[in-house]
């Protein structure tokens, strides 16, 4: 449908944990593998997000046992 469109591949340098995601789709309708890729991508961002929490609730309770030990001066 677009002889001289350009397909880029590849990684730019970005911030640490961020991932974009570009997309652009042109008289393209009701494609089963455009569906994957937004179920993917929603499990994807729910997964992150389960993770991230787990993370900071990890962090929260190794600085709580911190508090009993003393700072070494």
């Amino acid at each position: 449908m677009a002889p001289k469109a350009t397909i880029r591949n590849g990684d730019y340098p970005r911030e640490k944990d961020v991932i974009d995601v570009h997309i652009i789709f042109s008289g393209l309708t009701h494609l089963e593998k455009i569906r994957e890729y937004y179920v993917k991508s929603s499990n994807l961002i729910r997964e992150y997000q389960r993770r991230r929490e787990n993370r900071e609730k990890d962090q929260r309770e190794m600085g709580e046992l911190g508090r009993e030990i003393p700072v070494l001066s």
